[in-house]
């Protein structure tokens, strides 16, 4: 049986951004994986009908979305502390 390697890729770089995303100053590097998480959790739904791996895919684009999220809130928050001091 095939597996769906697009899927699967997408579900990694989510996986992969959100380490990025915890530490400080490397949120952007989290933008970049974000994205093509999306962008292959998208394709990997997309071949789901034959490959299987629907769950992989939208969890891959789930967690891409979280992570752009979570990172204009964290950099918004180190702005205002900034700021602030």
């Amino acid at each position: 049986m095939k597996s769906n390697g697009k899927a699967t890729t997408g579900l990694v770089l989510g996986l992969v951004a959100t380490f990025f995303n915890i530490i400080p100053f490397l949120g952007f590097i989290s933008i970049i994986l974000s994205v093509l998480s999306i962008i292959f959790g998208g394709i990997g739904m997309s071949k789901s009908a034959e490959l299987g791996g629907r769950g992989k895919g939208i969890a891959g684009v789930v967690l891409g979305l979280v992570n752009i999220v979570w990172f204009f809130v964290a950099t918004f928050i180190m702005v205002a502390v900034v700021a602030s001091a």
